[in-house]
């Protein structure tokens, strides 16, 4: 042990730190460039390329067909995360953005993931899927749902809606935190193990004190992205900052947010989430769209499906 102590004492000694000087002056540059989009994003507005527009019609035909079938059986869901952003500081989408994120109550979720199929099939669409995600560090952990569009000559999603559960909490809040996260790994291993979703929830149920009917708090479920080792941190929120929702425009469509969405974008971005962060964060699908063999018509038919669905929704 002592020698690859030693070993990593060396290591240190023998890396470059930048001087305080140097730092401040990549810090300045730093913010020069994010003050720099910033100027771009928020205060002007640009010509969308063909490309981006087709793009952009995907999705919003794609959104509303889940509109469409929330609509029919009567299930809530709001604006989350970069399209909730999308819709309070650009008025659609985040420039560049390639998905959308919804979140679900867990009452209407169990739904949506036993009658979407149904509604795929029953409007004629193909080569669409609806599952749960599955994680890639472990390719094996079930997530949250996905509704997605695939095309055969494009490896893996073309383009698709996440969407992630909330529950109601109905316990003492005393020491939640630390419960949650033993709570979701077990969670985890019973889905691995075959649990199917409902039942999955009746153990969560018991653990942790959740509830299908609305209570003061309300909580990113444990197949989110909130948490330890996961991109945003947990957060205990209170439900009238959720309900009753609201509708701002997304793009040509207006769609539910949280009532308080200025408190849930806190919540998960900070207090500065107006501004174009110093770190973007993005899927990388978009280029590899442009560089795909005739993107434009691929494009063009999966609108025309989609577009023929939502007409003739029944």
């Amino acid at each position: 042990m002592g020698f690859f102590n030693r070993k990593k004492d060396n290591e240190k000694e023998n890396m470059d730190f930048p001087t305080r000087q140097e730092f401040n002056s990549l810090n300045r540059l730093v913010n020069t460039h994010q003050e720099f989009l910033n100027n771009i994003y928020i205060f002007h507005e640009f010509e969308e390329s063909s490309f981006t527009v087709e793009m952009r019609k995907l999705s919003y035909e794609l959104m509303t067909f889940f509109n469409k079938v929330c609509e029919k059986h009567n299930l809530q869901y709001w604006l989350d995360y970069g399209t909730l952003l999308g819709a309070v500081r650009h008025g659609g989408f985040i420039p560049w953005d390639d998905d959308l994120d919804v979140g679900m109550l867990r009452r209407d979720y169990l739904k949506l993931v036993d009658i979407f199929q149904d509604e795929i099939d029953n409007n004629g669409l193909v080569n669409v899927d609806c599952a749960f995600k599955i994680d890639k560090h472990d390719r094996v952990s079930q997530r949250w749902f996905q509704f997605n569009f695939r095309h055969s000559n494009f490896k893996g999603k073309f383009i698709g809606i996440d969407v992630f559960p909330h529950d109601f909490i109905d316990r003492d809040l005393e020491g939640f935190e630390e419960k949650f996260y033993q709570a979701r790994a077990d969670f985890f291993n019973k889905r691995t193990e075959g649990l199917n979703i409902h039942e999955a929830y009746d153990f969560l149920q018991n653990e942790l004190g959740l509830s299908l009917d609305e209570t003061e708090f309300y909580i990113p479920a444990v197949e989110d992205v909130r948490g330890s080792m996961n991109i945003y941190k947990f957060s205990i929120l209170r439900t009238d900052n959720l309900l009753p929702l609201q509708k701002l425009p997304f793009g040509p469509l207006e769609l539910p947010v949280p009532s308080n969405w200025d408190d849930y974008l806190r919540h998960v971005y900070g207090n500065r989430y107006m501004e174009i962060p110093k770190k973007i964060r993005d899927h990388g699908r978009l280029n590899r769209y442009r560089k795909q063999e005739n993107i434009m018509e691929m494009l063009r038919e999966a609108n025309e499906m989609f577009h023929e669905a939502n007409v003739n929704f029944e």
